[in-house]
């Protein structure tokens, strides 16, 4: 179904397939009249209940013009489909960029701050996106965060809610309990959209058909566990964000991001391997690594070295261990307190 040649939308040139949603799938077209490229989502007829809402999810763009909102520039319908060309941003979503490596720890914090501006500004207009997650935060031509896929938002009724939807894994506890959504919702998909940007998805728990139990139970995501290197003071927003209490996460949006804002991150990590970080500060290289000796023994070490300078090991911080368990933990020690306290 992915196929080029079985794709026509009046005025378009189908040039790839980039890609897909809940209900569409998403093409590179060049506008033929004014030679420009676009995002072309095509959405099947059938999967819109509601012919009324056909252009919905363009009209919701067109209302909701900000830099950090995707913006949308054209809408029709077909035979089969109901298409929304928007601006292509060819360096994709945190998702895609984020699928080999960690992000840096700062720059992601860049991004949801980003992000946070644009969902802060559909909330003031009376709107909950329901879908946040790394997929749907593109990056634009100027490195800034653009939050995409209106697709599944919705305008809130006079009580503040509207019905529950979007990726079941960041389903916020009430959109389960009482299926509804609110922006304490959307605050709730940001914190699980940072979670999985600070760590990666390794560190989520296996869930099979237990997730709706887990999320209730404030068991997914595991907020007791972080890479070593995130601050206990992000991690302490990024658990607010994630409470099973809507009451209990921060009031709105801009609570959210002056919270994440405030945070000192002194470096950005890179993990070479689950026993190895390196990062620099101030033209200093810190090098965290674990390695078996050959008696048998578990050795960490810090060492520091200033850019073209000799590499010197950090004495207090180094050790051996009988078991490899225990000095994973003192591994982990040493730079969970060089994340805090910047040495």
């Amino acid at each position: 179904m992915f196929e080029i040649q079985n794709v026509a939308v009046p005025g378009y040139q189908p040039i790839k397939y980039l890609g897909k949603g809940w209900y569409s799938n998403v093409y590179l077209m060049k506008h033929e009249a004014l030679a420009v490229e676009r995002a072309v989502k095509l959405i099947p007829k059938h999967r819109i209940a509601d012919s009324n809402k056909f252009h919905s999810e363009a009209q919701i763009l067109q209302d909701l013009r900000h830099d950090n909102i995707v913006s949308v520039h054209d809408a029709g319908i077909t035979d089969d489909f109901v298409y929304l060309a928007m601006e292509y941003l060819p360096d994709g979503s945190l998702m895609s960029i984020s699928n080999d490596t960690l992000l840096p720890t700062r720059k992601t914090l860049s991004f949801v701050c980003e992000t946070s501006y644009g969902l802060e500004y559909a909330h003031n207009k009376g709107f909950v996106h329901r879908d946040i997650k790394p997929g749907n935060i593109l990056i634009g031509s100027n490195g800034t965060a653009k939050l995409s896929d209106f697709g599944l938002a919705s305008k809130l009724t006079d009580t503040g809610t509207a019905t529950a939807s979007g990726y079941p894994a960041h389903r916020a506890p009430e959109m389960i309990r009482s299926n509804e959504s609110t922006t304490q919702s959307d605050i709730y998909g940001m914190g699980v959209c940072l979670y999985r940007l600070l760590n990666g998805d390794s560190f989520l728990p296996s869930y099979g058909d237990q997730l709706e139990q887990q999320i209730l139970a404030g068991k997914f995501p595991n907020r007791a566990r972080y890479q070593p290197f995130i601050p206990r003071s992000l991690r302490t927003v990024v658990n607010r964000a994630l409470s099973v209490n809507p009451t209990e996460r921060q009031k709105d949006v801009s609570e959210f991001r002056y919270q994440v804002q405030n945070c000192k991150v002194f470096f950005d990590w890179i993990v070479l391997s689950p026993d190895e970080y390196i990062t620099i500060l101030d033209s200093i290289i810190y090098r965290v690594h674990l390695w078996q000796n050959r008696t048998g023994s578990h050795c960490v070490e810090l060492t520091r070295q200033a850019v073209g300078g000799a590499q010197r090991r950090v004495i207090k911080d180094c050790a051996e261990f009988a078991q490899k368990r225990a000095a994973v933990v003192h591994m982990h020690t040493v730079i969970n307190r060089i994340a805090n306290k910047g040495s």
